[in-house]
């Protein structure tokens, strides 16, 4: 296979995410191993699949919202 054509295979599901107009994108987890030496955790930590925004939040955005919920 040309690389031009595996190149594009693998843009391609990054695309369109990118491409959505969808405030979240779903994540389907997985398992994941730290680098780091943890006394509790033992080889690979599942993690659930989750959602993550698309747009990072900036400073302002993330003061506002610890001021409207300081708890």
């Amino acid at each position: 296979m040309k690389r031009s054509v595996l190149l594009a295979l693998l843009i391609m599901p990054v695309a369109g995410v990118l491409a959505s107009d969808k405030v979240y994108v779903d994540l389907p987890g997985g398992n994941f191993k730290s680098t780091l030496q943890y006394e509790d955790l033992k080889g690979p930590q599942k993690v659930p699949p989750f959602s993550l925004m698309r747009k990072p939040v900036t400073n302002g955005e993330f003061l506002a919202f610890v001021k409207a919920h300081p708890e």
